[in-house]
């Protein structure tokens, strides 16, 4: 039977990239925390990007009323978010939205580059969350590249045991392309880092 190589070229491709699509699910700090993430290519406007996607999940004793002091208060995020020099509330938005900005002095060979994020808050069936979508537009231009596809989410529910669950979740594309093995190298201690660190903050608070 002759091979059709065309043919072979197309299943194998399709393979490679159904591969690259799927979720990969880690466990970290002795199996407490759990990250699901993926890096992968996507078609905006006609050009490829690199995505960064991301879920980490933990359960913890500290009450939600801290952890969403902590995830509100944008002067905090600087302690938890990786590289990040700068964060600081801008300003509020019409129903009851606000405007964040950070800062990242990010490692070489990434260039630094600043974000601006819209952040709401919902409450919906016992859980809080706070959705946040980059806003590129609605600060001024600094001196640095600004990313400008980011969204992030923080998810808070109270659990009966007297504990909390707190999720985060972001998909995002960097302000310059690494490649997908650097970047993986990032995943899982990364996402996990966040959420251990936004712990940390919140056990501070009385």
């Amino acid at each position: 039977m002759k091979l059709n190589i065309k043919v072979l070229f197309i299943l194998l491709f399709s393979f490679q990239f159904s591969f690259a699509q799927e979720w990969t699910t880690e466990k970290t700090e002795n199996g407490s925390i759990t990250v699901k993430s993926r890096v992968i290519s996507q078609e905006k406007n006609g050009k490829k990007s690199q995505v960064v996607e991301y879920e980490a999940t933990t359960i913890t004793d500290v009450k939600i009323e801290n952890l969403l002091a902590v995830l509100k208060d944008a002067s905090k995020h600087k302690y938890f978010s990786e590289d990040t020099e700068e964060s600081k509330k801008l300003k509020d938005l019409p129903n009851g939205e606000w405007l964040v900005y950070y800062f990242v002095d990010a490692p070489f060979p990434m260039p630094n580059n600043d974000l601006i994020v819209k952040m709401k808050e919902i409450n919906n069936n016992g859980i809080i969350s706070l959705i946040g979508e980059a806003a590129p537009s609605l600060y001024k231009m600094e001196n640095v590249k600004r990313m400008t596809y980011y969204n992030i989410s923080y998810h808070l529910k109270d659990l009966e045991n007297g504990q909390s669950e707190l999720k985060t979740t972001v998909s995002m594309t960097p302000v310059a392309k690494a490649p997908d093995f650097l970047v993986r190298t990032w995943l899982p201690d990364g996402p996990s880092d966040i959420v251990k660190n936004i712990i940390i903050e919140a056990k501070k608070l009385k």
